[in-house]
């Protein structure tokens, strides 16, 4: 999209997606087609534990900290901080109320 607008890409992921430029033609195909019928039960749900599942954020923290992957050991980083950052708000949260009712109670 950002080729076709002449815009710089935004993250480092549209830098290296091949352009979709050559699935636009020129001319719009106008014949008909027929569809193709669902073959996929759209009611499945994937298992708990099956690919793809999504791991609670510390685990996921402790498998991208061992990845020899660059990408995910950025991610862990980034799952590592949302995890203080998490913490810190509850913390700070918890020390508001507790000032606020103790002074309430005098």
């Amino acid at each position: 999209m950002e080729l076709m607008l002449g815009l710089p890409p935004m993250t480092q992921y549209d830098a290296g997606a091949t352009p979709m430029i050559n699935s636009f033609m020129t001319e719009p195909d106008l014949r008909p087609y027929n569809s193709v019928g669902v073959h996929v039960d759209l009611a499945a749900k994937n298992p708990p534990k099956g690919k793809g599942a999504q791991a609670s954020l510390p685990v996921f923290v402790f498998q991208g900290a061992g990845s020899s992957s660059q990408f995910d050991v950025q991610r862990a980083w980034a799952a590592a901080l949302t995890l203080v950052l998490i913490v810190a708000i509850l913390y700070v949260s918890a020390r508001v109320l507790t000032r606020r009712n103790a002074l309430d109670g005098r």
